[in-house]
């Protein structure tokens, strides 16, 4: 009977462990990838913060950093740490040649094996474009990519080239206006990592 009873305790031990997560283990193992390709990163740096719950994720919570680490040749990473249930977790990670927005991206509680955070960062690409006016143009001549006003040009002899850092492996979309004429714009697709030339005479 004893014997029973304690082959009893130890399979409730056993089936009580495996109920834990991998998070409530006080494992956090992840990847950092290429947001457009998907693959693995290696050598980015990768932090582990937390906050409370109601802070929200995106870096705007109030987050504090727990411990870093660098990701291994595939992206992988892991961190071990003192696992509280009243704190909200997520990683965040910084990378040569790749954007850092502050993104922070939450730690899923529910993963019992396998990864349980992909960090995914946006590559850069290099646009170097070629700006000349024709006369007449005013003051507020404007140029933007994506939305954003990038640059202000003034003057009525404008020819000068200046390189932007863009979204690699994407479709940029440029606009410009004369004064407060008419808007015009062209796409350019911008592979990751290159540079990317493009005349524009308006």
């Amino acid at each position: 009977m004893k014997k029973l009873y304690f082959l009893s305790f130890i399979v409730f031990l056993i089936v009580s462990c495996n109920k834990e997560t991998i998070l409530e283990q006080g494992t956090v193992q992840g990847i950092v990838v290429d947001k457009t390709t998907n693959v693995g990163i290696a050598g980015a740096t990768v932090y582990l913060l937390t906050h409370e719950p109601s802070g929200g994720f995106g870096g705007g919570g109030g987050s504090t950093q727990i411990d870093f680490t660098t990701s291994a040749v595939d992206g992988s990473f892991f961190f071990q740490f003192d696992y509280d249930n009243s704190l909200a977790y997520t990683c965040a990670a910084t990378q040569d040649q790749y954007f850092d927005y502050g993104d922070e991206f939450p730690v899923l509680e529910e993963i019992k094996e396998g990864n349980n955070v992909e960090v995914k960062l946006q590559p850069k690409g290099y646009l170097t474009i070629h700006f000349a006016n024709i006369p007449p143009s005013t003051a507020s001549d404007i140029f933007g990519i994506n939305g954003g006003v990038t640059d202000t040009f003034y003057g009525d002899n404008v020819d000068t080239i200046v390189t932007y850092d863009v979204d690699g492996n994407f479709s940029n979309v440029l606009h410009w206006a004369v004064g407060y004429g008419l808007t015009n714009s062209d796409t350019i697709y911008c592979p990751s990592f290159d540079t990317t030339y493009f005349e524009l005479l308006y």
